[in-house]
């Protein structure tokens, strides 16, 4: 366990590092960065998602809304699908496990 940690550990001391050294452009390439418009186009991008994401969340929850409007359950009927969802996991970890009760 202690040897997972340390592991673990100067994984991520390694990650950090990497994050604080910033990868900066060499030779020719902020020239072709900037001449290529690429940074423009990707706040564009970003500028634009965050708009078209407002709308896609308001679709969805009016979508969800409509779709749910009309929906019913009973006590009963939850009481019964949670038993069988509860009986068809004692079946499978049972089966997982090896057991020769398993039916």
């Amino acid at each position: 366990m202690a040897i997972k940690f340390l592991r673990d550990f100067n994984s991520f001391c390694l990650f950090r590092e990497i994050l604080m050294l910033e990868l900066k452009p060499q030779g020719k390439t902020p020239k072709n960065i900037k001449k290529s418009g690429i940074l423009y186009q990707d706040e564009h991008r970003a500028d634009s998602y965050k708009r078209v994401k407002k709308i896609i969340d308001e679709y969805h929850k009016a979508f969800i809304e409509k779709s749910l409007r009309d929906f019913e359950l009973s006590v009963e009927t939850l009481e019964e699908h949670l038993f069988s969802i509860s009986k068809s996991q004692t079946k499978t970890n049972r089966k997982r496990k090896g057991s020769k009760n398993y039916k």
